[in-house]
């Protein structure tokens, strides 16, 4: 390949500058196709509500996370969607998500409220753990993979 770059590179011009260009070019061709396909963001997950929500705090987080999520690629290494979620879950309602909640672990968050009922406000702990997040991880394992499938076509 050098020697194709010796025999190319315009009079004047140094070798070394020619190659990093050519290199960049090569770069630029790379990320152009890889441009063309979406990149799946965190927020698409999102998109698709729950059939059931455990309180009706929750969705209220949904949203809340949705938004804050907004353009933010989906990590590959697919756990770390979990670590994203809870820290953000932290972020929104200033409870850490416990890793064993129980059937009745939740919380009454004022400023989730909506004036929509006796759970108003409320959020399962349990429903976080064990509904919404592993529904998270499966949509972005899909996500990922459809993505990947679109780069290899």
């Amino acid at each position: 390949m050098i020697m194709s770059i010796r025999q190319v590179a315009p009079a004047g011009r140094s070798v070394g500058a020619f190659r990093v260009r050519v290199r960049c070019q090569a770069l630029a061709l790379f990320v152009g196709k890889v441009a063309v396909v979406d990149e799946p963001t965190l927020d698409a997950l999102f998109v698709r509500r729950p059939e059931r929500w455990g309180l009706r705090g929750d969705p209220v987080v949904w949203q809340q996370l949705q938004e804050r999520l907004r353009g933010r690629p989906i990590p590959g290494f697919l756990p770390a969607i979990g670590t994203i979620v809870e820290s953000e879950f932290a972020a929104i309602t200033g409870v850490e998500l416990p890793s064993r909640p129980g059937l009745d672990d939740h919380r009454y968050l004022r400023h989730l409220a909506t004036g929509s009922g006796m759970s108003d406000g409320t959020v399962s702990l349990h429903f976080w753990r064990h509904t919404a997040l592993p529904i998270l991880i499966d949509r972005a394992a899909a996500a990922r993979s459809a993505a990947a499938r679109a780069a290899d076509s």
